[in-house]
């Protein structure tokens, strides 16, 4: 079994990355291009360390959803809670969203979708 490489340390997120209200710490935009996705600038090189090793065993690993901000998180809740997006249970069936309370709309949508400013993705705080 091959042993883990060193993996350098990430700079320490501060509040404003934590909660998708800055993009000072993401990628650029040529590797955004490349990647498929925006994450963060520490984690590239492992990744790409990652997925050089995946395709010498065969497999095509890439990034299906990355970062995304403030914004467009509370686009994508504010949607599914109004309807016009579908809010799906365990097995991706769509819910009839007007048969739940306040609350298990909430639990429904969290199920898939993370509250806005609460997405973790690419940190050490997942």
């Amino acid at each position: 079994m091959k042993s883990l490489p060193n993996l350098p340390t990430m700079t320490k997120p501060d509040a404003l990355a934590l909660t998708g209200r800055t993009h000072h710490h993401l990628c650029s935009e040529v590797e955004r291009v490349h990647l498929g996705a925006a994450m963060h600038r520490d984690v590239v090189a492992p990744f790409r360390a990652l997925q050089a090793d995946a395709t010498s065993a065969g497999f095509d690993l890439r990034i299906l959803s990355g970062f995304r901000d403030f914004e467009r998180q509370a686009s994508i809740w504010n949607s599914k809670a109004s309807g016009e997006l579908p809010v799906l249970d365990s097995d991706a069936v769509a819910v009839d969203i007007r048969s739940l309370s306040e609350r298990e709309l909430v639990f429904a949508i969290l199920r898939w979708s993370a509250l806005p400013a609460h997405a973790r993705r690419a940190t050490r705080s997942s």
